[in-house]
C-alpha cells in the first residue's frame, strides 16, 4: 500500500515518516508555499505558477499520484486542486 499525505502541514511529514518506520510506503507532498515552510518529502509550490500553468501542473501531478499511490490523506479539509469540484470532476471521468 502506498499512501500520500497532502496538501500541506507539519503533521503530514511526521505521519509519513512514522508509517515508513512500520514498513508502509508513505510520502508527503507540500503543494504550495507556506510561511511556516513545512517539511515534506516533495515541495511543489503550485502557487508560484501563473494560473493556467498552475492548473496544468496540478493535473500532471494528480495523474502521477493516481498511478503511484493507493491512499490519499488530505489534511485540513483541502484537496489536490484549489477548487475541490475539479477533483470530483476528474474522478467521475474515469
Amino acid at each position: 500500500m502506498r499512501i500520500l499525505h497532502l496538501p500541506y502541514g507539519i503533521g503530514m511529514s511526521t505521519m509519513a515518516k512514522a508509517l515508513r518506520t512500520k514498513g508502509i510506503d508513505a510520502q508527503s507532498w507540500s503543494l504550495r508555499t507556506h510561511h511556516y515552510a513545512y517539511m515534506a518529502d516533495e515541495r511543489i509550490h503550485f502557487d508560484q505558477y501563473k494560473p493556467g500553468e498552475e492548473e496544468e501542473k496540478r493535473e500532471a501531478y494528480l495523474q502521477k499520484a493516481l498511478k503511484e499511490f493507493d491512499v490519499f490523506h488530505f489534511h485540513f479539509g483541502e484537496s489536490f486542486f484549489s477548487r475541490p469540484s475539479r477533483f470530483r470532476h476528474n474522478q467521475k471521468s474515469e
